[in-house]
């Protein structure tokens, strides 16, 4: 039996309203959002972009300077003649070269070739020589006979470094003075008097490696001021030629590379430890990252050009300072690893109600409050007769 809808029910009644899309208000939105995603990708791929601008501009900066330096061999750095000028055109009669640049001792070699007799010491029809000669390059003198069967044997001599130390790596610079005389007569103690060969030419040649610089130049006086003695200067009266040689170390990308290397190991060691151990924002790592970090970084040290000992300038700049920042966060890494962690007590289960043993209350319209299944028989049976 169904029940009389009351006043208040009849009153009840609901309004539908009808709303009309706007099209130009999608469309506008459809193409401010194309436009946001076509500026967000623009944006991702100027950022993944940026890595391979930054890789190419490197490789040019390397690339562009090598192919210019060595594009060709400039090895006459100096040459010589009566006047002091250089006569391109006039093939030299002996051809002084340097090499074997070596730190370990401080010494470089320095080999000279004989190539043409001048002609002031043979005879007028350039048969034989008829005045001996003596030729010193360095510590190492021979003298040039018509009983000499091979002149062109080459000469070899040990000139020391003067100024320069290791110390500076990798912006050490050397001096050499190279002494050459070229003189007539077979010794100074023959009593004959000697004079000065004018028409016999050298040149000294460098070598063009990616190691050292080579500079050759006339000695001068202030040279004497560095190191005693040392600031004889060339006389041509006597053939008495003074040279100094200035050897720089050439600049090498790698170098650059290593330094920056030991100092991104040293920055990111730096970071993850004061995470854990100072700012606490991360649990203590296995100290064998940091162990790894103090044999990798003197490994990678040791490949730098030259091998240099350790405690140069290059060490100051870079690895003492990472070698000390990787001990002290390996202890500190190493304390906090093994330090005992607090015992967390397991929290109380809370209470939890179940549904099923949950009484819920239900009021019926003609009775007292009742609740349970027989709440539940009452809803059924109120339900059924109003059907």
């Amino acid at each position: 039996m169904n029940s009389a809808p009351t006043a208040r029910e009849s009153t009840r009644s609901v309004r539908f309203f009808g709303t009309t899309p706007n099209s130009q208000s999608d469309d506008d939105d459809d193409l401010d959002e194309a436009q946001r995603l076509k500026h967000q990708r623009r944006r991702q791929w100027r950022f993944q972009s940026l890595p391979l601008v930054v890789f190419s501009i490197l490789f040019l900066c390397v690339l562009i300077p090598f192919i210019w330096k060595h594009k060709k061999i400039d090895s006459l750095r100096y040459y010589r003649n009566d006047n002091g000028t250089i006569d391109i055109l006039k093939n030299p009669n002996l051809i002084v070269s340097l090499s074997g640049m070596s730190t370990d001792p401080y010494e470089m070699t320095v080999t000279s070739v004989l190539t043409t007799i001048p002609p002031s010491v043979m005879s007028p029809d350039q048969s034989q020589i008829v005045q001996p000669f003596r030729i010193q390059v360095g510590t190492t003198v021979v003298v040039i006979s018509d009983n000499t069967n091979f002149y062109k044997a080459p000469m070899v001599s040990k000139v020391p470094l003067l100024t320069g130390s290791l110390a500076w790596y990798p912006f050490d610079s050397y001096q050499m003075k190279l002494e050459i005389q070229t003189v007539t007569g077979a010794s100074d103690y023959n009593g004959n008097k000697n004079r000065a060969i004018s028409d016999l030419s050298f040149v000294v040649a460098t070598p063009d490696d990616f190691s050292w610089t080579y500079t050759v130049q006339q000695t001068k006086s202030e040279f004497d001021t560095i190191i005693v003695g040392g600031g004889q200067k060339s006389n041509h009266d006597t053939g008495f030629t003074a040279l100094t040689i200035t050897v720089t170390r050439d600049f090498n990308i790698y170098m650059a590379l290593v330094f920056v290397g030991i100092w991104s190991v040293t920055i990111a060691v730096g970071y993850i430890g004061s995470m854990a151990v100072i700012w606490k924002r991360r649990a203590p790592d296995n100290p064998v990252l940091f162990v790894s970090a103090l044999f990798a970084v003197p490994t990678f040290r040791n490949t730098t050009p030259g091998k240099p000992p350790y405690g140069c300038l290059f060490d100051v700049l870079c690895t003492y300072f990472s070698i000390g920042v990787i001990l002290s966060f390996l202890l500190l890494m190493a304390f906090a690893y093994m330090k005992p962690k607090p015992v967390v007590k397991p929290k109380a289960p809370s209470p939890q109600k179940k549904e099923d043993e949950t009484m819920l209350p239900f009021v019926d319209a003609t009775g007292p409050v009742v609740g349970g299944d027989k709440g539940g028989d009452v809803v059924g049976n109120n339900l059924h007769h109003r059907v």
